[in-house]
């Protein structure tokens, strides 16, 4: 892309360009720990936007009414993905006319705005997220052709360090600061439903995220100004070129705060605190860190945290230390179940296991309470799938501070990553303030425990703290369960956690060695996974005997133990007539038995089942009419392939049984239905694709299959009569006749394939004699 037209070079020191430091007004009394943020400034309103439904809403409504510029600072951005979903982006729509993907809707909003400019700056990535991440080219594509819009990779972080800020600013009117960037698997409504078709990703096939929790804050005001100005500082350390400040407002252009958006706090100072590595000009910032553990120092009742990870030594050594006093505040910690990614649990999930036992041995006096969001009641069935992944970060200290940004509780986000906090405190005295507060917590509760903030607010009434509060509430099957797992590691992969999650830069040697153990860890489970797929390689390559061993276990089974008495006749066709009980009876059994065969269930096995519950006559009848149907299914799905595809798409022996239906027909096709070439349904879908006609299809597969199909049903006859009295007697019957169907697939087999391929060599033409 282009360089912005409002973007110019310069080789300004960084630390020169930084924002100036504000106060705020005087007579407004900031707390100690304000004096480490980075700025302390006035917000005219400030709102937390709890979950992707509301984020994103909110971001696009203040898109909608943009003017001078939008900047975009992420860890991660996705162009494709949709701010609204399902019943709300048609509304919304059909309302304003405004598309509801990120890519169309900013490249609509230049179209029609030419003095709006937008500048995105991601960061570059590492290889480790490589898959999780947007294509580059692709990210890019939408916006190709609009010159306004410029696209910077941010490559400036140290060695295994992130840009981590996730931010955006309209006009320096508004910012939203948190942890949601604008990507996919982010947005989630706050029902957090297991199966919601709405978190699909973007994408031709179809995929979808899991459940997902994550905040922002939006403000405006000089707070919205200042993280505009950081913002245009983090691109001009990235893409070596300054961005011009928007213009003033003028009188046309509309309040870009978002209107559906009501602010819980009004006229409030706002403290800002970043975490910065060191560069060659300037010394690292550790503000994120620093205001953390004053906050925690000060706090008197409770602690209450939501993070995505827990692997800080300081951070833990500050809620050890509060815990052990006898007057000190509750500890409540809201943590996910656990990482996603191999690499991240290895080190971050075994940190925080032992993080955690710390904390319970210092917990003296019964105030700490550590939870993971499950929409199962905290049952371990397919856990991820069932939980819901907690990616916010945000702290609530009594009530009487707020605290939401980008920063995890990890050791890289004190001194390695870029982080942006923002803080909030409520002056002694302003009841109003501290119930705004309350109430954004008591409305995270809510969302998590599954029930409303009412209700929270009216056990918490009656509780004796907030973690009485948690557990008087936590009985429904959407809940916060105690954490008392450890993280599923394999022994000896654990990454040292000095590497995984360094607090400052690595130096080279450090770097090389981090990547060298993750490269092996990785390395080290994908042999396992290696192995257990040759495992299961191998059983299906020798399926055949594996069936039959298993034949022979079973009879031995229901001959020589109790397990036969419970099998009786009843039991054994009572599945059967609950088909045939039903209003269509015996089409019931045909239906199903069409369907089966025609999805690729072995044919011999159904046909065997149903003799055995109806008898061998009427099991002929229905097979064959089944037969008839499914293989008609099958071949219609072969007619759709174009002429040109067929001869790619059916190769080997199957492009040796076409040759030889081209010719033979009715009677070519009879002899394939008795080689085992292929699987039953494969075969309809290539004979399909073949210029067999449809008469000739169907004669050719019910003449080469009655015999299989009379010899199955007499099986299934004998082992549904030998089920009824499970005998020696019966179980050699029945062993007879499949030792006589195995033979005659057997001779069969090699007879007919010689024909097949005598017949297919007459039909080659003979090679030009040399020379």
């Amino acid at each position: 892309m282009s360089p912005p037209p409002a973007s110019r070079p310069t080789d300004e020191p960084a630390d020169a360009r930084r924002p100036a430091q504000t106060r705020p007004a005087a007579g407004n009394d900031s707390p100690g720990w304000a004096d480490d943020a980075e700025w302390v400034v006035r917000s005219e309103r400030i709102a937390p936007l709890v979950d992707g439904v509301e984020y994103y809403r909110a971001l696009r409504q203040s898109i909608l009414r943009a003017h001078r510029q939008i900047l975009i600072v992420g860890w991660d951005l996705h162009s494709e993905i949709d701010l609204l979903r399902g019943r709300e982006a048609d509304a919304a729509i059909e309302r304003d006319g405004y598309p509801v993907r990120l890519a169309d809707l900013l490249a609509r909003m230049v179209d029609e705005r030419p003095g709006l400019h937008v500048s995105i700056l991601i960061w570059e990535g590492s290889p480790f997220f490589a898959l999780e991440r947007q294509h580059l080219p692709r990210m890019k594509r939408p916006w190709s052709s609009h010159d306004r819009i410029d696209l910077v990779w941010d490559r400036v972080s140290p060695p295994l360090a992130s840009q981590h800020q996730k931010i955006v600013v309209i006009d320096d009117r508004v910012a939203f600061v948190g942890g949601m960037d604008l990507t996919q698997s982010r947005w989630d409504s706050h029902a957090h439903h297991r199966e919601d078709p709405r978190r699909r990703k973007p994408g031709l096939l179809p995929s979808y995220g899991h459940p997902y929790h994550d905040i922002m804050i939006a403000l405006d005001g000089e707070a919205a100004a200042v993280v505009g100005e950081w913002s245009r500082e983090r691109w001009a350390r990235a893409a070596e070129g300054e961005l011009d400040p928007p213009a003033e407002a003028g009188e046309e252009d509309t309040d870009p705060w978002p209107p559906d958006v009501e602010p819980i706090l009004r006229g409030r100072p706002v403290a800002l605190a970043l975490t910065q590595p060191a560069t060659a000009e300037t010394p690292p910032l550790r503000q994120v860190e620093s205001t953390f553990l004053a906050q925690i120092r000060e706090a008197r009742r409770f602690v209450f945290i939501e993070n995505q990870y827990f692997s800080s030594e300081r951070i833990c050594d500050a809620l050890c230390a509060r815990l052990r006093e006898t007057e000190g505040p509750e500890v409540i910690l809201v943590l996910p179940y656990g990482c996603p990614g191999t690499v991240q649990s290895m080190a971050l999930d075994t940190q925080r296991d032992r993080l955690l036992e710390r904390l319970r041995e210092a917990d003296r006096h019964d105030r700490l309470g550590v939870y993971w969001p499950t929409l199962t009641g905290g049952c371990e069935d397919e856990v991820y799938e069932n939980s819901v992944y907690v990616h916010a970060k945000t702290l609530v200290v009594d009530d009487r501070l707020l605290r939401i940004g980008s920063a995890n509780l990890a050791n890289r986000s004190m001194g390695l990553d870029s982080e942006l906090d923002a803080s909030i405190w409520i002056e002694e005295g302003d009841d109003d303030g501290r119930r705004a507060v309350a109430r954004y917590r008591q409305r995270l509760l809510g969302y998590l425990l599954g029930v409303d903030a009412e209700r929270v607010a009216e056990v918490e009434a009656r509780a004796e703290s907030l973690r009485a509060t948690i557990e008087g509430l936590r009985d429904g099957e959407r809940t916060l369960h105690p954490f008392e797992h450890r993280a599923d590691v394999p022994e000896g992969v654990a990454l040292p956690i000095e590497l995984a999650d360094p607090d400052a830069p690595l130096d080279p040697g450090d770097v090389l060695r981090a990547t060298q153990l993750a490269e092996a860890s990785e390395g080290m489970l994908r042999s396992l996974d290696r192995t257990r797929q040759q495992l299961i390689a191998g059983l299906r390559h020798h399926r055949g005997k594996i069936l039959v061993a298993a034949l022979v276990l079973a009879a031995a089974a229901f001959v020589l133990s109790p397990l036969g008495d419970a099998i009786d006749a009843e039991r054994v066709r009572s599945v059967l007539d609950t088909i045939r009980s039903g209003p269509m009876g015996d089409l019931g059994v045909f239906a199903a038995f069409s369907v089966a065969a025609a999805v690729g269930v072995p044919v011999t096995l159904l046909i065997a089942a149903v003799a055995a519950a109806l008898g061998a006559v009427p099991a002929v009848a229905i097979c064959l009419a089944g037969v008839a149907v499914s293989s008609a299914l099958g071949f219609a799905v072969g007619r759709i392939f174009p002429d040109e595809t067929r001869e790619k798409r059916f190769g080997g022996r199957l492009g040796v049984v076409a040759a030889r239906l081209r010719n033979r027909s009715v009677l070519a096709l009879a002899i394939l239905r008795n080689i085992p070439i292929a699987p039953y349904a494969v075969v309809n879908i290539a004979c399909g694709a073949t210029p067999i006609g449809w008469a000739g299809f169907l004669a050719g597969t019910l003449l080469g299959m009655a015999p299989g199909i009379v010899l199955a049903s007499l099986f299934g006859q004998a082992l549904g009569d030998w089920l009824a009295d499970p005998t020696p007697i019966g179980a050699l019957r029945a062993a007879g006749v499949l030792a006589v169907m195995i033979g005659i697939a057997l001779l069969a087999d090699r007879f007919l394939s010689k024909r097949l391929d005598r017949a297919q060599a007459e039909d080659e033409p003979a090679p030009e004699a040399a020379g």
